[in-house]
């Protein structure tokens, strides 16, 4: 009789450590001042990776720089591949770029300094998905 209480007391334990529903991660995108929309997005075919990204800001904006930086996962963390910057008197930038890649799992960090006027900026930041080749 003790080992079947103990059983159940254990079943009940674990029962209630084990959360009730599951949701799907989400990512709550920062509210920006300057910044509207962006993406990012990395797609690998015949071992060569296309990256590409935009950033478009509001009215005030006179100005965007972006890099864009092809990053290889390297056990727990991301080691950078290649980069390019490019930078657009405008207030919306694009950029698309491609490198060739060998095995691994990569992805795309975004980084943007938008201006506005001659002493407002934001710095925003942007990732792609990971994909493996």
């Amino acid at each position: 009789m003790t080992k079947r209480l103990l059983s159940v007391l254990l079943a009940v334990i674990i029962l209630s450590l084990i959360p009730l529903s599951v949701s799907a991660e989400t990512t709550v995108q920062p509210r920006y001042t300057y910044a509207m929309t962006h993406a990012t997005s990395l797609i690998i075919k015949n071992d060569v990776a296309y990256c590409e990204s935009y950033v478009n800001g509001n009215a005030s904006v006179t100005s965007v720089k972006m890099t864009l930086t092809l990053q290889k996962k390297v056990l727990w963390w991301w080691d950078d591949v290649a980069s390019w910057t490019d930078l657009t008197p405008d207030s919306s930038i694009s950029m698309s770029e491609s490198y060739s890649v060998g095995s691994g799992t990569y992805r795309v960090k975004m980084t943007a300094r938008l201006c506005a006027g001659s002493s407002a900026s934001e710095d925003i930041e942007g990732y792609s998905g990971e994909v493996s080749n």
